[in-house]
């Protein structure tokens, strides 16, 4: 059962504990007041206990779920990053091909990683463009920002993922079921309503948490909790 997304925290908001202000220093309060030797300073002093290899070991899959905070809809089933087609896309998160993803970590720095689909016969890497490609060389880079926790089911992580090469977040919709690479104001759009048109933040939850039984898709069944 998922909890309201507007009683948990701003997934724009990360968590306390990752140190952006060491990793990405541009984004910092008062940047403007850092010198340019105090940015390569800290640059070359990264904090590497946060980092893909430990927060996301590639021995291991994963699910990658919406962080929904567009608004609920009864018919449409809990979605989840899918590279089983071309372009990749969201789907149910029951889908039975390509909702399985291992974060392959890149040297770029510590928080930097690429994704790739294990559940495909050979275009497994996501791509710059959101395509699905057969060669590592073609795999985008990405890099990831934990935030709040919006099912908060055992063993999930939640987390921006920020293109690298555009600094665009990885953004969905769970009615088209399209991507999006968007800044921050663009993602913020709202329809006519109110209401967010895309999410901005993924939960990853780990293959090894996964069983077919119905207890554990129940876990992800929605309601809608503003009628409770």
């Amino acid at each position: 059962m998922e909890a309201d997304p507007q009683e948990l925290q701003d997934p724009l908001t990360p968590m306390k504990e990752v140190d952006e202000e060491t990793m990405f220093p541009k984004k910092v309060e008062n940047a403007e007041a850092i010198t340019e030797d105090e940015i390569e300073k800290k640059l070359e002093k990264p904090d590497l206990t946060i980092n893909t290899a430990t927060v996301f070991p590639d021995k291991h899959s994963y699910l990658l779920t919406t962080w929904r905070r567009c608004p609920f809809d009864p018919n449409r089933f809990p979605q989840c990053l899918n590279g089983a087609k071309n372009a990749a896309c969201l789907s149910n998160v029951d889908s039975e091909f390509g909702v399985l993803w291992q974060f392959i970590p890149r040297e770029t720095f510590s928080t930097a990683f690429s994704l790739k689909c294990i559940e495909t016969d050979k275009a497994c890497w996501l791509t710059d463009n959101l395509t699905m490609a057969e060669s590592e060389e073609d795999a985008a880079i990405f890099r990831f920002t934990q935030v709040g926790p919006f099912r908060g089911l055992p063993g999930d992580v939640s987390i921006r993922i920020t293109h690298v090469a555009s600094d665009l977040l990885l953004c969905s919709n769970d009615i088209t079921q399209a991507l999006a690479l968007l800044t921050e104001s663009q993602a913020d759009t709202k329809n006519p309503n109110g209401d967010y048109v895309m999410n901005l933040a993924w939960e990853v939850h780990p293959e090894d948490l996964i069983d077919d039984g119905d207890d554990w898709l129940d876990q992800y069944t929605e309601v809608d909790h503003d009628k409770l």
